[in-house]
This record gives structure tokens, C-alpha cells and sequence, in this order.
């Protein structure tokens, strides 16, 4: 039967919250302080996809299934490219076939307004381009696995180099950070947020855990939350969502022994990375460069070419004190491997936690523009220095401690997504 579905016009309502507003397992995916901006009367629609292949974009769109005036309109958050995506089933359609349906997506990317800080700082932000990222789901995504773990290739005596990895897509911008300012709504500089979609000033290491939906693979499997200070283009203060994260949960470079890595302890929050730093010396855990090669430094890169990445890494401290979830500074708890073994002061290795970025090159010209909106010093100097982030555990207890042991304890490479025991998270 062919289903027809007329234009599809997108409500948007949201009354502006004020600051106090509690922490409740029914907020918002979207911090209820963004507004979406509408849509355009005069939306445009471009081919992107014959049926039973992907669509190719990013950032938060509509996509429509179907031909000439039969159309069915999802929203969807960056690339489509699963084989398979642009067909009936992914726009929730049962017993609909017509061979001539294709899809389009709209030229629109979705935006919203939030307020501003509580104290402006940084470079300016246009804070009615901020781009609405991913709802994230809200279910265990955990499937039998299409392949193995292979041995970690690096072995030293009794060590290897056990990993896993994940990626989280985009969640949602504000000026609040749980660890710094926690309860403090807009104290903080403006942040790009992963994982758990209910991230905000006022979240706990109960609502992390229990509470929102998740944009990293596995769904609710991982509603860990991360953030780093946004990216700015200076042009015109435009925020720039990341086109893609990848986390690793490594056994580090550091040689400590595959059987001594110990899952990270639940609630556990830490930052790494310096968001005062102004100079090139004090980045000693954190870099930039071109994903295909060149340009690395603490400096946002200028090299990149057309079509390559920008990347941010940041490296996490390995060691716990075994005490303490977090610190006055949120970094004391934590240390980094010292000649291949952790501390007498924080003798507990976990898996050595690192990020990298993705951030597009569209405008060979942009990259000299784009600052953090933590960088407070001089704009005579590149940007990037202060790059940072922040980590707060909220991994599904029996899924974090399945991967530690199959992958990093067992020392094997479990790829993006493998948890070593015949099933992987998408």
C-alpha cells in the first residue's frame, strides 16, 4: 500500500527555563534553555541517496523518503551512509515498496538560541547558531558481533596493548561543566557535550548514570558524559560541532602490565588537559593535528588541506588514588604513569582514556580563524592552547567491566565497538 504523506512542517515550542531548574528524569533531551530556531518557509531539498544506499552530510537535518509528491520526513544527525539507510524501514514504514523512491535532504541545518553565559569570556559566539546535535537513544544497542578481537600487536614481557573504542556523536552545547561548576548554570566557558543528552550544570553521578538518553554506540550501554570547550569560527562567532568523535580506552603507552588494568570505578569524573594554558608548554597531554598527516603541535593547525580533519586529541591521567571519584581540582585524584608503572600515590591503573576530534575543512582559510571558547589570551597567538576535557563515568557496570577484561586485561584489540565476547555495541 503507498503511503502519502504531505509536507512536513516542523513544530518547535519551548519556553525559556529559568536557572533553577531541577534535575527530574523527565527534562528535555535538548537542555530546556536551547530554543530551536524554525525552520525556513523556503526549505531546500537536494538528492542525496538512490534507495538502499546512504545520504552523505552533516550536522542535524531533515531527510526525505519516497518521490514526486509521496514524500515520508525523519530528522537524522550527520551522515546517513549505512548501506541500506535510505529505504522504508528506516523512515518507519511497514509493507511500503515503490522501486522509484529515493532520498533528499534539506540544505538546512538545525540551530538553536541559548542564553548567554553568566560572565562572557572567550572569543564572541553567536549564541543563535548553536547547532542542535544528535537525541542520542534511548536503548541498549548490543548485537551479536560480525567479527573477533584480534591480539593487541604490541607486547612487551607480560604486557600488551589491550583497546577498545567508541563513538559518540554530538550532543548539545552550554556554558555549564557538572565538575567544575556543578549546580552553577552559564558559569562556565561554552562546551560541546557527548554521550549522556541530559548533561547540565545540575547533573549527579545518579542522574549520569541513570538518567538520558545516549549518543555513543551502545546506546544507554554507555551514558558517560564528555566535553571539551567548543569551537569558534571568529568570522562571524559561529560554535562548530565536531563531525566526529572517536574515545579510546587503551592500556596506554606506558607498559603497565595487561592483568593489573582495572575498570574505572563507578561515578568517576576527571578532566585532563590545562583551559588556562596560553603557551605551548603547558599543552604537555593534549595536541592538534591534520587526520591525514601533518600539522601536529598544541596549536590549531593551519595546513590541513580541503576535505581533510582538524583534530583535537587529549590524553586522560591512567591512575587512580583508589579513593577518591574526584578532587578539589578534579585532577589530584588522578596521575599519569610514571617509568612504566603508576605511582605509590595513585597505584590503581584503568584503561588510559584519550579522545580525538573531527572538525572539517571546508575553507582552507578557516582553521587560522577558529579559537576555543577557553582561550583567554592574546589573539596574536594561534588558538588551541587551553584545549581540554572532561570525563564523568557513566558506563552500564556489567558492560564496562566486560570489555576491561575481554579487550585491555586479555590484551586484545577490540576495534571500535567489540566487547570480546561474541556481541558489539552500534
Amino acid at each position: 500500500m503507498k503511503i502519502f504523506i504531505g509536507a512536513l512542517v516542523l513544530l518547535v515550542s519551548a519556553a525559556c527555563t529559568t536557572q533553577k531548574t531541577p534535575v527530574n528524569p523527565t527534562a528535555p533531551t535538548v537542555p530546556s534553555s536551547a530554543i530551536p530556531n524554525p525552520v525556513p518557509v523556503n526549505q531546500t531539498w537536494v538528492f542525496c541517496s538512490k534507495q538502499y544506499s546512504g545520504c552523505d552530510f552533516t550536522g542535524l537535518r531533515d531527510v526525505r523518503f519516497g518521490h514526486g509528491n509521496t514524500w515520508v520526513v525523519k530528522e537524522f544527525y550527520n551522515s546517513t551512509n549505512a548501506v541500506g539507510s535510505c529505504r522504508a524501514e528506516t523512515f518507519d514504514l511497514s509493507n511500503y515498496y515503490d522501486p522509484d523512491s529515493y532520498c533528499e535532504v534539506s540544505t538546512h541545518v538545525k540551530t538553536a538560541t541559548i542564553p548567554p553565559p553568566v560572565v562572557a569570556m572567550g572569543p564572541y559566539i553567536d549564541l543563535t547558531k548553536i547547532p542542535l546535535g544528535s537525541k542520542g537513544s534511548s536503548e541498549v544497542r548490543i548485537a551479536p558481533a560480525s567479527s573477533d578481537p584480534a591480539l593487541a600487536p604490541t607486547k612487551h614481557n607480560d604486557t600488551t596493548s589491550g583497546e577498545f573504542r567508541t563513538h559518540c556523536d554530538y550532543s548539545h552545547m552550554s556554558f555549564d561543566d557538572p565538575i567544575v561548576y556543578p549546580g552553577q548554570v552559564g558559569k562556565a566557558h561554552l562546551h560541546t557535550f557527548f554521550g549522556n543528552t541530559r548533561t547540565w550544570a545540575g547533573s549527579t553521578a545518579l542522574s549520569i548514570a541513570e538518567t538520558g538518553n545516549s549518543t555513543c554506540a551502545g546506546g544507554i550501554t554507555n551514558r558517560t558524559a564528555y566535553w571539551v570547550p567548543t569551537l569558534i569560527d571568529t568570522k562571524d562567532g559561529t560554535p562548530l560541532a565536531p563531525e566526529d568523535s572517536i574515545w579510546y580506552y587503551k592500556n596506554g603507552s606506558s607498559l603497565i602490565p595487561s592483568a593489573s588494568i582495572k575498570p574505572m570505578p563507578k561515578g568517576l569524573r576527571m578532566i585532563a588537559g590545562n583551559m588556562k594554558s596560553s603557551q605551548a608548554s603547558d599543552s604537555d597531554y593534549t595536541g592538534w593535528s591534520c587526520w591525514n598527516g601533518g600539522g601536529n603541535g598544541n596549536s590549531i593547525p593551519t595546513t590541513c588541506a580541503i576535505g581533510d580533519y582538524v583534530v583535537m586529541n587529549v590524553n586522560f591521567p591512567q591512575c587512580w588514588n583508589g579513593k577518591d571519584l574526584d578532587s578539589s581540582d578534579h585532577k589530584s585524584h588522578m596521575a599519569y604513569p610514571e617509568n612504566t608503572k603508576c605511582p605509590a600515590s595513585h597505584p590503581v591503573p584503568i584503561p588510559a582514556i584519550s579522545l580525538n576530534l573531527k572538525y572539517k575543512v571546508i575553507d582552507p582559510s578557516a582553521p587560522a580563524r577558529w579559537r576555543l571558547s577557553s582561550d583567554m589570551y592574546d589573539t596574536s597567538k594561534p588558538g588551541g592552547f587551553s584545549a581540554h576535557a572532561d570525563w564523568f563515568d557513566g558506563w552500564d557496570e556489567n558492560i564496562k567491566n566486560t570489555w576491561v577484561q575481554n579487550c585491555n586485561v586479555a590484551g586484545f584489540d577490540c576495534h571500535a565497538f567489540l566487547l570480546g565476547d561474541g556481541r558489539s555495541q552500534y
